[in-house]
């Protein structure tokens, strides 16, 4: 199963709204016969029905990218399956019966883990990344209009990478690196 989350971040009402997401959507449907898009108030209804012990952090959230990045981790523990950021396209047979992280290289050569296509055989670490999650926006002595930096510290990207490094000790050469297509289509809006 395919995941993917369209929620409005000024890209369109729909992800038929956004030609980039409509073709990502068509070309990854190939991939797979079962393929869902997951909606803000799919995810709310999960958090609620599922994950009452996390509703309180979900509903402070201060921007849809937030619901966007942590719910991904809630429905993969939850269903299971693959996650595909809408702006990214899978150019190799999915094979789920290995963990599958993506890494890409920054501007300055440092290389991470990216959260835009995620999948471990063991569910529980997504809910282990979810608690870890918790504890960083607890922990978090950012200041509160640092929102693209407390963004990606608490559930973004790079709350997803220390968790792959320090939690699951995983090291570059200890993954896989997953061959895909990401359009940076995404602009922060914060």
């Amino acid at each position: 199963m395919i995941h993917q989350i369209f929620i409005d971040i000024g890209k369109g009402k729909t992800y038929l709204d956004n030609p980039i997401y409509k073709k990502c959507v068509e070309e990854n449907k190939k991939q797979s016969l079962q393929h869902k898009i997951w909606n803000e108030q799919m995810l709310n209804e999960l958090c609620k029905e599922h994950y009452p012990e996390y509703l309180d952090f979900w509903n402070s959230f201060p921007h849809p990218f937030w619901k966007i990045d942590f719910g991904r981790y809630m429905l993969l523990h939850h269903a299971g399956g693959i996650y595909i950021d809408m702006d990214d396209i899978i150019t190799e047979p999915i094979v789920l019966n290995r963990d599958i992280v993506t890494i890409f290289k920054r501007d300055n050569g440092r290389v991470e883990f990216g959260n835009n296509i995620i999948h471990f055989q063991n569910r529980n670490n997504y809910k282990r990344l979810m608690d870890f999650c918790l504890e960083r926006n607890v922990k978090c002595k950012m200041p509160n209009n640092w929102k693209q930096r407390r963004f990606f510290y608490i559930v973004g990207q790079r709350a997803y990478h220390s968790f792959i490094k320090k939690e699951l000790k995983l090291e570059m050469t200890n993954t896989i690196q997953f061959n895909g297509f990401d359009t940076n289509a995404w602009l922060f809006i914060f």
